[in-house]
């Protein structure tokens, strides 16, 4: 995962890597899932479904860009802090 700036929209987005093609195929599999899932909840209020999904130059791999956050899921379930119903 890495933090970048779109070059479209110029904001900051989370960059995945999610396959190379001559890796595996069960890889490609499972995403095409992820995908269609996603497409099925894009509605759902709570969940990103953002479908940005590109591919490298040389048609190798896979990436992901959807919005940035400046935390992760793991960092909030540690802290301190009371989440409150906004957050959940």
């Amino acid at each position: 995962m890495w933090k970048a700036l779109s070059k479209k929209t110029h904001t900051l987005v989370a960059l995945q890597k999610l396959v190379k093609f001559s890796e595996d195929l069960e890889d490609v599999s499972r995403l095409f899932r992820e995908v269609m899932i996603l497409q099925e909840l894009a509605d759902h209020e709570n969940i990103n479904c953002d479908l940005n999904i590109y591919i490298s130059k040389n048609e190798s791999t896979l990436f992901r860009a959807f919005g940035f956050m400046d935390t992760d899921l793991h960092a909030v379930i540690h802290s301190e802090c009371v989440l409150e119903e906004v957050h959940k």
